[in-house]
């Protein structure tokens, strides 16, 4: 019986951990860090946000329109971002010229919903077209295809 009962709270001792390993905490709009407040601040200063969530690894701003924006804990970048009504030009501006250039070139006028920075450097995006753009860290195409790409990524794909 005591082997039952021991084997017993060590199991749930383990779930509980583990299911607070991953778990996000609410935090308020002060508690980011200055680059991020700034970073909110010059480019989605109108944008009412609705929940910041933090935990371990990343921070992650929820709009009350349900937009979302997340920034790794490591560096306070952004690593991902989901705009229904596209990506505001000035943070594609930040972007290598050479994205900027191509999204210029052959999609003019065409709003970019999703923006990506992999773990690799790349730069992926979907435009509302429903088009997934890979580029490399120094802008250059890499691919293109339709269908769930920046819904799945490979945490580290095996691009050229």
């Amino acid at each position: 019986m005591k082997r039952i009962l021991l084997t017993f709270t060590l199991l749930i001792s383990i779930i509980s951990f583990c299911s607070a390993e991953g778990k996000s905490n609410i935090i308020s709009f002060q508690q980011l860090p200055d680059s991020i407040q700034s970073f909110m601040k010059l480019h989605f200063k109108n944008d009412p946000i609705q929940k910041i969530k933090v935990n371990s690894k990343e921070y992650k701003i929820v709009f009350t329109n349900y937009d979302e924006i997340e920034f790794s804990k490591q560096n306070n970048q952004w690593i991902d971002m989901e705009i229904e009504n596209g990506i505001p030009a000035s943070i594609l501006e930040s972007l290598p010229n050479r994205i900027v250039y191509w999204l210029v070139a052959y999609h003019p006028g065409i709003p970019v919903v999703e923006l990506q920075r992999l773990n690799n450097g790349f730069f992926a995006m979907e435009l509302t077209t429903g088009q997934d753009l890979l580029f490399n860290q120094e802008g250059v195409f890499v691919e293109t295809q339709y269908g769930d790409g920046l819904n799945y990524p490979d945490p580290k794909p095996m691009y050229p």
